[in-house]
């Protein structure tokens, strides 16, 4: 009887694990992003017996914070979470890809993430005490006028707008145009931006692509041009204590699930770049024209090794 006994608790205890409990921190905002659906509807992390639960909050920052303390075992942040943070007095790697003016297009930024010089941006998070798994790609930070920009001369006409909780934008960015000679920098509520274009008090926008033009369907046909600004960047982090009582089994169905989640993020951005250019067969893209005497170096494509465009700063 008592062997009949150890058999069924053996048996039981095979069939039915307890499952690894995991909480990821985010933004209240990402709950339908293509990288997070990955993870959260993942078949390797349920074969691996991994339960995922999110635990949402109102800002990047929060989220980050969280990991951070452990209160969260990991966390989807935006790289602009981690603008405060200088370990040494040295910026982060990662930070290249918050640089506005850097990148073409989000090609050239898949590029970079792929290579020594990405891997060394998700390494160097481990000063913060954290585990970087990946890249968390959200599309681009664009500016949209009116009308087309040919030099920069035309730069100081432009009334930009931006959405009030963008807060990180304001702080980040806005700094650009203001040495850029846009005099006038204006927070709006989402729902007046595309009156705020419709009625002349501004000609110019800064807005998250392609999300914002999911989300507003009168914005767009208010507009005729659109430049690329930065990457919209994020990670997917791990508290370090954490990560390290994780069995290598479990690991490796983390990094596999981020690999996968990557992909299917960057196949969204180019499935609904296709859908929107076709929608909006209207806009145009377009570059912003710098003066001559502040021109950016692009350190990547002459392979320089100099790091000094991580700290770019205009004259």
């Amino acid at each position: 009887m008592r062997l009949l006994v150890v058999i069924i608790a053996f048996i039981f205890q095979t069939t039915f694990a307890l499952a690894t409990d995991a909480t990821i921190a985010l933004s209240k905002s990402t709950t339908k992003d293509p990288f997070f659906s990955s993870l959260i509807e993942s078949e390797t992390l349920y074969k691996a017996n991994i339960k995922l639960t999110p635990s949402f909050v109102d800002r990047d920052e929060e989220a980050l914070e969280r990991v951070l303390k452990g209160t969260a075992d990991f966390a989807l942040v935006g790289l602009d979470a981690f603008a405060n943070q200088k370990i040494g007095g040295d910026p982060l790697v990662a930070s290249l890809f918050t640089r506005p003016l850097l990148f073409d297009n989000l090609s050239q930024v898949y590029l970079v993430q792929d290579t020594e010089l990405g891997s060394a941006g998700l390494s160097d998070i481990s000063r913060m005490g954290l585990v970087s798994l990946g890249y968390w790609n959200r599309g681009e930070l664009q500016l949209i006028t009116k009308e087309p920009l040919s030099t920069a001369r035309e730069l100081k006409s432009l009334k930009i707008g931006f959405y009030e909780e963008d807060n990180v934008w304001k702080s980040n960015d806005v700094w650009l145009f203001t040495k850029l000679g846009a005099g006038n920098v204006q927070s709006l509520r989402p729902a007046d931006l595309s009156v705020a274009f419709e009625n002349g008090s501004i000609n110019a926008a800064v807005v998250d692509w392609p999300a914002d033009w999911l989300l507003d369907d009168k914005l767009a046909p208010a507009y005729r041009y659109a430049s690329p600004i930065r990457p919209l960047v994020g990670m997917l982090v791990a508290n370090s204590s954490y990560w390290h009582k994780l069995k290598e089994a479990e690991k490796r169905a983390w990094r596999q699930v981020t690999d996968a989640a990557q992909l299917v993020a960057r196949q969204a951005i180019a499935t609904q770049a296709i859908d929107l250019r076709a929608k909006y067969q209207n806009v145009k893209m377009q570059t912003i024209p710098l003066p001559e005497n502040k021109k950016i170096t692009d350190l990547l494509k002459t392979g320089s090794d100099d790091d000094s465009f991580l700290l770019y700063q205009y004259n």
